[in-house]
């Protein structure tokens, strides 16, 4: 007992003269971020902007990309912007031009809830096509970066999955299991990758005011808030919030988790 003692006194004693250990901040990362030109994703390069790092943006829009291109460029950091199909890994690789990329925002997705239907009246191609947009572009992008992270030892992946995956909808089951998918490649990368000094997260979130509202009627959203103790739509701003707590270097002991942003519809 003495000899613990003396052990934990000359570990504190050594913490408070020195301090504790902390990870060391770099400066100049690059972050990509994907699906750009609108909302989450175009909230989220604007915020990642602002903590200082390069940006290289992915979209296939490209009037929204450049009015987010213009935007990012008033937070004073070097930006490119790029048109590209994210679920094609040689266009994200040609768009990249072998350049180092130390943080990813994979935001891609789409619920395709205009074509929305009983699981009993999908096809194998709205499957296939929310599985390439929601699931495929996510593994693309990180398979593009994280070889260089690994040499680096240092990366910070976040993707943007749903709580769709955690509390699934009628007429959605396509999109459920494509981001149930994005969280379970996160926790693989996680599981691979920790030893190379790489995170891997995911935010969920829930409704959120972007354009995927407008296809919602007013009396349907109404009826989502039931059982959300914050019962309203949520702002990207706050999914981007918690993209940049993720992607800090103060972060790097959460890797593999998922974070509902959804104003509480979901407790994990």
């Amino acid at each position: 007992m003495h000899i613990y003692n003396m052990h934990y006194t000359s570990i504190s004693i050594a913490s408070s003269q020195n301090g504790p250990v902390m990870p060391r901040i770099e400066a100049n990362r690059t972050a990509l971020v994907t699906a750009a030109a609108n909302g989450i994703g175009r909230a989220c390069a604007i915020a990642v902007a602002r903590t200082g790092r390069d940006m290289i943006l992915f979209d296939l829009e490209p009037e929204g990309l450049e009015a987010t291109r213009q935007c990012v460029a008033e937070a004073g950091v070097v930006v490119e912007a790029h048109v590209v199909d994210c679920t094609r890994m040689g266009e994200v690789e040609a768009a990249l031009g072998g350049r180092a990329v130390d943080i990813l925002v994979n935001a891609v997705g789409s619920s395709a809830r205009e074509r929305s239907c009983r699981f009993e009246d999908s096809t194998p191609e709205l499957w296939r096509f929310v599985h390439e947009v929601s699931l495929v572009s996510a593994m693309a992008c990180t398979r593009a970066v994280i070889s260089g992270m690994k040499g680096r030892g240092w990366g910070r992946i976040v993707s943007l999955a749903s709580d769709a995956a955690l509390r699934p909808t009628v007429m959605m089951a396509e999109y459920a299991a494509a981001k149930a998918g994005v969280i379970g490649f996160t926790r693989a990368l996680a599981s691979e990758y920790g030893a190379d000094g790489i995170t891997a997260n995911v935010i969920a979130p829930g409704l959120i005011r972007t354009r995927a509202l407008d296809n919602i009627a007013p009396s349907v959203l109404e009826a989502s808030f039931v059982g959300t103790p914050l019962a309203r739509v949520g702002e990207p701003e706050e999914v981007a919030h918690a993209v940049t707590f993720l992607i800090d270097e103060m972060a790097g002991y959460i890797t593999g988790q998922t974070i509902a942003v959804n104003g509480g519809r979901t407790y994990l």
